[in-house]
Order: C-alpha cells, then sequence, then structure tokens
C-alpha cells in the first residue's frame, strides 16, 4: 500500500485518494490515506515548475484535502508558474484538472486576485476549442464548477461571458443531434442537466427551442424517479431542463424530493450549499 502510493502518478493518486475517501471507513482505507499523505507532505511547491497542468492541479488538489496547513504556500506557488506554462490548455485533460483548480479556489482562504486568475483560464482559444469538442458529462461539469465559483465568490465574469456565447452557440447546434443520437437514459438526462444549468446561469438564449428533444423527453414522473440515481446536481438540474425543453413545471413535490437529496449533503461539500439556494426557489 505505502509502495504504490509513492509510485503512483500523481493524477492516479487523486483519483484512489477520492474512491478511498468515499469508501466506508476501514484500516485498510486508512492505511491507504495515510500513505497518500505522507507522500503529498514530502513534496516542495517548487516540484510544480515545469510539469504537466495535471500533474500541477493533482498535487494542489491532494495537499488541498490531506495537508491543509500547506495550502496557502502551494496555491500561490501554483500561480506563481501558472503564466510561464503557455502550453498547459494543450493538455488531453486539462479540462478535467481546470474543474479540480475550480473548486479549489471556491474556498473562502482563496483571494480574490487568485480566483480570477484561474477563471481567466477558460478565455483562452484552445479552451474553446476543447469546450466545443466535449461530451456532455465534459460540459456540464465545466459549467457546474464555473457557475459554482462566481455565484459563491461573486468575482469575476459571468459563466456567459467565460463560456463564450458561440461555443455555446456550438453545443446547442448540436444537441438535438447528441440527445436523438443515443438511447441512454443517463447520457440523456446529462444533456438536460446542461440545458438547464445554461438555463439557470443565463446563458441559454430566451428564444432557444428545440421541438425535437421536446417530443422524445421522457414523462416528468420517469425523470424524477431516476433522478436518485445521479449526483444532486446533475438530478436538480435535469429537472430544471426538463422544465425548459417541455415548457412545463414540475410539481413541488418532485422538487422537494430533490432538496432533500441535496439537503442531506451540505454539511459533506460546500458547493450543495449553493445548489440548495436554487432549489429552495423551488419547493417553497
Amino acid at each position: 500500500m505505502w509502495d504504490c502510493a509513492h509510485r503512483a502518478s500523481w493524477e492516479d493518486l487523486s483519483a484512489g485518494v477520492s474512491e478511498f475517501e468515499h469508501a466506508p471507513r476501514s484500516s485498510m482505507t486508512e492505511m491507504a490515506l495515510g500513505a497518500a499523505k505522507d507522500r503529498v507532505a514530502r513534496e516542495r511547491p517548487e516540484e510544480l515548475e515545469n510539469v504537466s497542468f495535471g500533474s500541477s492541479a493533482a498535487r494542489l488538489g491532494l495537499v488541498w484535502r490531506l495537508v491543509p496547513d500547506q495550502r496557502s504556500t502551494w496555491v500561490s506557488k501554483f500561480l506563481d508558474f501558472m503564466p510561464d506554462l503557455q502550453g498547459w490548455p494543450n493538455d488531453s485533460a486539462f479540462l478535467k484538472w481546470w474543474c479540480e483548480m475550480l473548486r479549489i479556489v471556491t474556498d473562502p482562504d482563496v483571494a480574490d486576485e487568485d480566483v480570477a486568475r484561474v477563471l481567466e483560464l477558460g478565455k483562452q482559444p484552445k479552451v474553446t476549442e476543447l469546450l466545443r469538442q466535449s461530451l456532455g458529462a465534459e460540459i456540464f461539469y465545466v459549467c457546474w464548477r464555473v457557475w459554482i465559483v462566481v455565484t459563491t465568490k461573486k468575482i469575476g465574469a459571468s459563466l456567459q461571458e467565460l463560456i463564450t456565447s458561440n461555443v455555446v452557440d456550438k453545443w446547442l447546434a448540436s444537441v438535438d443531434e447528441r440527445f436523438l443520437g443515443t438511447n441512454d437514459s443517463h447520457s440523456r438526462d446529462v444533456w438536460l442537466a446542461v440545458i438547464g444549468l445554461l438555463d439557470a446561469a443565463g446563458a441559454l438564449p430566451v428564444q432557444w427551442r428545440t421541438r425535437k428533444i421536446r417530443a422524445a423527453v421522457e414523462s416528468v414522473t420517469a425523470v424524477v424517479d431516476r433522478v436518485v440515481e445521479h449526483r444532486p446536481e446533475i438530478a436538480a438540474f435535469l429537472c430544471l431542463g426538463w422544465e425548459r425543453v417541455t415548457n412545463r413545471s414540475i410539481d413541488r413535490w418532485s422538487w422537494q424530493r430533490i432538496a432533500l437529496k441535496v439537503l442531506t449533503l451540505r454539511r459533506q461539500d460546500a458547493d450543495y450549499v449553493t445548489l440548495a439556494s436554487v432549489l429552495r426557489k423551488k419547493t417553497k
């Protein structure tokens, strides 16, 4: 266990720690997390220089979770190196690790100017191209992370300024094809969630309509019954997307069911506090 934690790539170690953090507590999980913490604690911020964006973000994310007393030093050093690494957006996993950085900077202890610098990465042309080519799940989580940051920190550009209109237009131009091109209910749910999130963030054009999806979308009962299979953020925005596509309202009882799921997680993740504020309007 100790040897594996010290030999794994930073990206793999980050994924492993996430799994162990959500697994039932046992001597094995404690040993694994202890080994990961030992490796992270031995690292120095200067080692962030001249490595891939994914490796840098994974290390910073691990410091944030396992060695919180070193947070301020590491985030400062990460951002000092960032301007010198113009090639980072070429990283094939850039969007995933940008989301990790966006998660980190929602912390109230991160300075506003540092938050703005991380958000600004989204304006780079190469990032725009990555977003145009993204799958539904990637699109949703990028928008989710940006929305959480701009909503909780109240700083920088809005989602529709960071995710430019030509990118949104590209997604919407293909959403019918992508939605109808699969019979997988989970994939369709994610696309409805993308629509719901864009609508909630004010990034969906007011005049936008999709008759094809409206004709194919399932009943509200089927959709709400399935929300328990998703993460709460997908569940909530899926239902908002259903409302926008069908031009109908979901009943208050169904929204209360979704809100209950979110509220059970509020103590575990600050993101859901922000999401709960959206749901509160629906359950009154």
